[in-house]
């Protein structure tokens, strides 16, 4: 385990490598996204071609041809398996027709519920459709028993428990554990298992639940690897982080993480062009729109726990028009393309806001748009972070409410994406006011003198700053090649 940046993955791929290299097992390697499983195989491909990518969810184009169903494609199954798989297809079809037939009498007749007669019938079809999902399991075995690395994410593992019992693959690397429900890790590992490798960071985002009350309540939130961290159990931890400039991982020590090292590289990062500081938080009191759902006031439980994903969430006009000024103001800069940026977000309403004003403006086809909970594991040289709460223009008691920004694992993963540039908007005298976390954070900034009510512009040629709060003061600046923002002539 350890803190972003710190090079877990590249550990995780380091110990694939040595395993493929001083053992003859299958590894079963498990990750929570299609697009962290993705990225995982990428790096594993450089080690080995004996790969296979499980379901068909996969967007990357270099794995096409690791696919299980290129496999099916190019590969004879047994002719004995393909003629029992398709005698019990036709059995478990005229058994849907039986029942079909059993319920169009039982309505002619007027009966409710469920007849003897249909009920032997449905035992029947529960047992053929039984029996062919373990013949199809069969055939998908032969298919992948002789590949290294068998890969697949955590929702595959788990609905197909009768292939993993099958395999018996005695090497589990299960990537980003802490983000992946304690069931499904439970649920991939089998009696053959014997070793298993759990690689992630318990302090940044937890396991999504489908209901708020199974979290709250519950605490189905709580995986298996915190629960193993908690209970004292033996881990390897590292402190070293080759991602953030200091200035930047400064904001996460001591606050989240109490040991943090800067790698050398960090410390000699060329400074941010146009800007006077790499790391500013930009304070406004711009209020948020979208509708409310919480009554408690400065609370971390609220019900909109998961707003992050609600198509009714949060939005903040102020932070979107602003944070799309500065893309362009950045791109306009010259040493920085679109994808070099990327903007971030707490809330799904906001990140549709942000995709749908970016339409209008032809310079940011091309920069990433994404939510905080989909961006673990990734990293950018800029990042441009909208907080979006900043209390109701509605005021009443849901004005203080910050929702799950006061939970320190959003927080933590917020922070630490950016490489060598960061920049915030939000309403931190709100924060600073629900959340120590953030209260902490403030009097970071305030030592590093990177927050305040305007934005510092420095002009690339002569060093003049120019100070913008709010989008109009952008539309006064000059960008072309020119004349400089600071008004001189080129």
């Amino acid at each position: 385990m350890g803190p972003p940046g710190t090079g877990k993955t590249f550990i995780g791929l380091k110990i694939v490598e040595t395993l493929l290299a001083n053992t003859t097992e299958q590894i079963l390697l498990i990750c929570l996204t299609n697009h962290a499983l993705d990225q995982f195989l990428c790096g594993v491909t450089r080690f080995t071609e004996s790969i296979v990518r499980m379901g068909g969810q996969s967007k990357h184009p270099l794995l096409d041809a690791y696919n299980v169903k290129q496999l099916h494609e190019e590969e004879q199954i047994d002719r004995r398996l393909r003629i029992c798989y398709y005698n019990t297809k036709q059995q478990y079809l005229k058994l849907v027709e039986q029942f079909d037939e059993l319920q169009q009498q039982q309505q002619h007749e007027g009966l409710d519920g469920l007849t003897e007669p249909m009920a032997q019938c449905l035992d029947k079809l529960l047992e053929s459709s039984r029996r062919l999902n373990e013949l199809n399991q069969l055939g998908t075995l032969k298919l992948i028993q002789n590949f290294r690395v068998v890969a697949m994410t955590t929702t595959f593992a788990a609905r197909n428990r009768t292939l993993l019992e099958l395999l018996r693959t005695p090497i589990v690397v299960i990537e980003e554990a802490a983000e992946v429900l304690e069931a499904h890790i439970v649920s991939s590992l089998t009696q053959y298992t014997e070793q298993c490798i759990l690689i992630g960071d318990h302090k940044q985002l937890r396991p999504t639940t489908s209901t708020y009350v199974l979290s709250r309540h519950y605490r189905m939130d709580l995986s298996l690897f915190e629960r193993m961290i908690n209970n004292r159990f033996s881990a390897a931890t590292m402190t070293m982080q080759h991602r953030m400039r200091p200035e930047i991982a400064n904001l996460l020590r001591p606050t989240i993480y109490p040991v943090l090292e800067d790698a050398e590289p960090v410390k000699v990062y060329p400074a941010i062009v146009g800007m006077k500081k790499n790391l500013f938080f930009l304070r406004h009191t711009c209020p948020e729109e979208g509708e409310q759902q919480s009554t408690q006031k400065c609370s971390a439980n609220d019900q909109d726990d998961t707003g992050a994903n609600d198509d009714k969430s949060r939005r903040n006009a102020f932070e979107c028009k602003i944070l799309l000024d500065v893309c362009e103001y950045l791109l306009a800069q010259g040493p920085y393309t679109a994808q070099d940026i990327v903007i971030l977000t707490a809330y799904n309403g906001q990140m549709l806001q942000f995709v749908s004003e970016k339409k209008n403006r032809s310079s940011l086809q091309g920069v990433r748009v994404a939510v905080i909970d989909n961006y673990q594991g990734e990293e950018s040289k800029i990042v441009l972070l909208s907080l979006v709460r900043s209390g109701s223009s509605m005021g009443g008691a849901n004005g203080d409410s910050i929702g799950f920004l006061a939970h320190d694992n959003r927080i933590c993963v917020a922070l630490s994406r950016a490489r060598e540039g960061l920049f915030i908007v939000g309403n931190m005298d709100l924060l600073a006011r629900c959340s120590k976390t953030w209260a902490d954070i403030e009097r970071l900034l305030c030592e590093q003198e990177a927050i305040g009510d305007s934005l510092p512009l420095q002009c690339a040629t002569h060093g003049q700053v120019v100070e913008v709060k709010r989008p109009e003061n952008f539309a006064l600046l000059s960008f072309d090649s020119r004349s400089c923002i600071c008004g001189v002539q080129q």
